[in-house]
């Protein structure tokens, strides 16, 4: 095992932000769910993470700016 943290614990808070808004577009504009509201409500937590990922926190090539 790594010890590696929880992904909602680990992520950027303006990754979250990102990932919460562009599941908020997509729900409102075509009803379509990317992410389950489970993980939706725990991505809008504010609290800063202890040990962030670097770089890209997701295999998503159009996640990569």
């Amino acid at each position: 095992m790594q010890d590696l943290p929880n992904f909602t614990e680990a992520v950027r808070l303006s990754q979250r932000e990102y990932i919460c808004s562009e599941a908020m577009y997509y729900l409102s504009e075509y009803g379509m769910r990317l992410i389950p509201e489970q993980l939706l409500e725990k991505m809008q937590d504010d609290t800063p993470p202890h040990q962030p990922i670097q770089g890209v926190c997701w295999y998503d090539i159009l996640a990569n700016q």
